[in-house]
């Protein structure tokens, strides 16, 4: 194990150098972000046989959840940083940076400013509602825009039953973002974590995004439920959660239920 620890650090070094010489900058650390999550696993897998106390890390690491998670979290964690639990020397972080964050961890808090000048405390969305779908999304990512139509029939029926999205724009611009917001006309939260370079914001960085769109569904109290949440697997969940209560609703703002119901009644009398 100490021999394989060894080689790949050897390994790693000679990936950083050549990050260094391509982008031509020494502060440009970052390797495409499919190679660094995968190098972030295979470390904290070898830091994790290799101390007794992370054995349990594993599993979690080679076979654990890709993208979702059943239901409410019962064991919400904060996200562990790579030096603390291998050790491993800090130019490895420089490659990989920390993981992605996963279902079970919680979401990093964040106060942005909103379309019309407030600013808006993540803190406080949650608290006033049960799930709450966090979607970064920029004007230049198609993907993005095409999931708004949909994303806004969803708010639409579950908006008021406890469900709400916050939107938070990477534009590089102001106007760019105010712009697209104005075109789109988005009936939820939307909140702008503008910076000149490219996912640069304080939020966008916190949440360790490398692309877009990225998602994450979050229950009350942060915790991640799923992530890359599209609209067909949220209307599903949302429909497991709220389905019996939003039948209720319908049934009682159809006032034609009940006239049959009266109907029947004087049948009956």
């Amino acid at each position: 194990m100490k021999s394989f620890t060894n080689t790949f650090q050897v390994g790693a070094g000679v990936l950083l150098s050549l990050s260094t010489v391509v982008s031509g900058s020494s502060s440009s650390m970052w390797l495409p972000y499919s190679y660094g999550d995968k190098i972030f696993d295979v470390l904290n897998t070898v830091a994790a046989v290799d101390s007794t106390k992370n054995l349990e890390l594993v599993t979690e690491k080679t076979g654990g959840d890709k993208g979702t998670n059943d239901k409410k979290v019962k064991n919400c964690k904060d996200v562990i940083p790579l030096e603390k639990i291998s050790g491993m020397p800090r130019f490895l972080r420089k490659i990989t940076g920390d993981r992605k964050l996963r279902p079970k961890d919680k979401v990093p808090e964040f106060t942005l400013p909103s379309i019309d000048g407030k600013e808006v405390a993540l803190s406080d969305v949650l608290a006033d509602n049960d799930y709450v779908l966090i979607d970064f999304w920029a004007t230049a990512c198609g993907p993005c825009i095409a999931q708004f139509p949909k994303l806004k029939e969803i708010h639409s029926t579950y908006n008021e039953l406890g469900f709400e999205i916050v939107s938070v724009c990477t534009d590089l611009t102001d106007e760019q973002w105010e712009e697209s917001s104005e075109e789109h006309q988005l009936p939820w939260i939307d909140v702008g974590d503008i910076n000149d370079d490219f996912l640069g914001g304080p939020t966008s960085k916190a949440f360790r995004l490398r692309s877009i769109p990225r998602s994450y569904l979050v229950d009350t109290n942060g915790c991640i439920l799923h992530t890359h949440m599209f609209p067909t697997p949220l209307e599903g969940f949302l429909e497991s959660e709220y389905g019996e209560e939003l039948k209720t609703q319908e049934q009682d703002a159809d006032p034609t239920r009940s006239d049959v119901t009266n109907n029947e009644d004087e049948v009956l009398d």
